[in-house]
């Protein structure tokens, strides 16, 4: 015997009331359902209110209540149970428009005997109760899709659409975008375990919502990065606090599982319009922020520049390109002593100020303009070389996280690359192993490098072995070149067991397809002490020191 039905009957009438009774009292092999009789919507409300039914039979004319607003307002609150609207001959129009405002059926008065009224009443409830999984069901599915399964935050691709919604129907208003990634999490990773990491991820993902109000979003886009829009903050005063607070929260998270941890937030800020009309430009422009808020001392929080600011003229008149020169250290191969390749040093007027060039850059945040110079200066000083058949197989020119972040630099390196007819092969561009360090898979930084790889352009990863969790690293990091730091060659100087550190990542760097460099040989002492350990290439002053570059008509010294 089928379980009876909970029905709510809704009917001012009482003989239609005590007709409807008396119908579904008298059903043969059916179970007789248990029905609770009210004469208004008021107190169907408080009947609903106290109560679960399964069914609703609601007539459409009540004392306080006619045609489809007691159907809408019961929808507005019980949106699950299954709805069925009494009306007589003269309104069917009235009961098909209760169908669209979400009734599941109607029954005309005096139509039904009592077995096909509770069949349709319970055909109408199995409807509804399939309907409910598939719209569970689809939003369960969404809810995967959309949002990040391990904090339940929003993902990048709801953070995206959110946005663009935001700045559709605020188009006038300040948003601002910010960027959080955090400084120290590969190390409590690789200290406590990827559960523990994940653990804390969870732990930032509720100190990020705590620091906001409950309109704006919190998203994770991947690995340890984080972004948030505020859409209330009045001005930039209001944002620089909410980024102080989440700097704050997340610098408190000091123990999680039981074990202490040390974890810091750096963030970048993006104003709309200032920084950004758009999501990808606002997410550009609150990236190379947060790089900025890195080199500022990390646990940092740092607005980007307005977008005229981050072009041409951004090179203010105390920032002398005339002045630059580029000069190139040679690196060679250990077996035949051939040059191999140049890299390429910024010099001031000949003297060795390349650091002062970067700090003047740096103050000015004009790495990006800056290395492009220097990217086609040195590929037209290679193609000078190749013009007098004396070029090596590769330029190396060194790149900063502030130019690799940038989503055109790909397409802008190539770009030049077939403008000037370089081989890709040609060009090698060197990223600094602190740059590489945290990042997680698919962020914009590795994607490009990928890009520029899978064109032929090789990637080396410089200074590298100064983390301890460097050789792990390695196998996901898109790189052709592991260039070794020097420290490593001056310890073996008095330290004989860092041979075996070197030898592990000759070794392991090889069967990965990456050739190395060992970089620091200044004496040839140095070179004898490298033993059997047989880099495939060396570099230092010792081999050979910076050679000049000129123009595009003067050739470098010949190695």
């Amino acid at each position: 015997m089928s379980t009876a039905l909970r029905l709510l009957l809704v009917e001012d009438a009482p003989l239609d009331a005590r007709a409807l009774r008396e119908m579904l009292a008298d059903v043969d092999g059916m179970a007789r359902p248990e029905l609770h009789h009210v004469t208004s919507l008021a107190q169907a409300e408080a009947a609903l209110a106290s109560a679960a039914y399964d069914c609703i039979l609601l007539d459409l004319r009540l004392p306080d209540s006619e045609g489809v607003y007691g159907v809408d307002r019961i929808r507005e609150r019980h949106q699950e149970v299954t709805l069925v609207v009494l009306t007589g001959n003269s309104d069917q129009e009235a009961a098909l428009l209760a169908l669209q405002h979400g009734a599941q059926d109607y029954v005309l008065k005096g139509s039904h005997d009592g077995e096909s009224l509770l069949r349709l009443l319970r055909h109408a409830v199995e409807r509804n109760r399939l309907v409910i999984q598939m719209e569970r069901a689809r939003q369960q599915e969404y809810h995967r899709a959309s949002h990040d399964i391990l904090t339940g935050l929003p993902n990048r691709q709801l953070f995206t659409d959110r946005t663009r919604t935001a700045l559709a129907q605020r188009c006038r208003e300040r948003l601002v975008l910010c960027f959080v990634d955090l400084d120290g999490f590969k190390t409590v990773n690789d200290l406590h375990g990827h559960a523990t990491g994940d653990a804390l991820l969870i732990a930032v993902a509720a100190a990020l919502q705590d620091s906001v109000r409950a309109g704006d979003t919190v998203a994770r886009l991947g690995g340890d990065e984080f972004a948030v829009l505020l859409t209330q903050a009045r001005d930039a005063d209001e944002a620089a606090l909410v980024a102080e607070r989440m700097v704050q929260r997340v610098a408190a998270l000091t123990r999680i599982d039981g074990k202490g941890i040390r974890i810091a937030a750096s963030i970048g800020l993006a104003m709309h319009p200032a920084h950004g009309r758009d999501v990808d430009q606002l997410l550009a422009s609150a990236d190379r922020a947060m790089y900025r808020a890195k080199a500022a001392g990390k646990g940092q929080w740092r607005f980007s520049l307005p977008m005229e600011e981050q072009g041409q003229k951004l090179l203010r008149p105390d920032f002398d390109m005339g002045a630059l020169r580029l000069w190139y250290q040679p690196w060679f191969d250990t077996r035949s002593l051939g040059c191999m390749g140049l890299e390429a040093l910024i010099r001031i007027d000949g003297h060795a100020a390349a650091d002062t060039a970067l700090a003047q850059a740096h103050a000015q945040q004009a790495l990006p303009l800056l290395g492009s110079w220097v990217l086609e200066q040195a590929c037209r000083n290679w193609l000078a070389l190749a013009a007098g058949n004396v070029a090596p197989p590769q330029v190396a020119v060194n790149v900063s996280a502030a130019e690799l972040v940038t989503p055109d630099y790909p397409a802008s390196t190539l770009r030049l690359l077939d403008t000037l007819g370089m081989p890709c092969a040609a060009l090698q561009l060197e990223v600094a192993e602190d740059d590489l360090a945290d990042l997680p898979e698919g962020s914009t930084l590795l994607q490009n490098l990928g890009r520029l790889r899978s064109h032929g352009v090789r990637i080396a990863l410089d200074r590298f072995g100064r983390s301890q969790a460097a050789l792990g690293k390695l196998a996901s990091l898109p790189v052709d070149v592991v260039k070794i730091d020097i420290r490593h060659v001056r310890e073996l100087r008095t330290q004989p067991q860092a041979r075996a550190f070197l030898a592990s990542v000759i070794g392991y760097a090889t069967a990965l397809g990456c050739e190395t460099v060992l970089c620091g040989i200044e004496t040839a002492a140095d070179l004898e002490n490298l033993g059997n350990l047989a880099p495939a290439r060396v570099q230092g002053f010792g081999l050979a020191l910076p050679l000049q570059g000129g123009s595009a008509q003067t050739c470098l010294l010949p190695c």
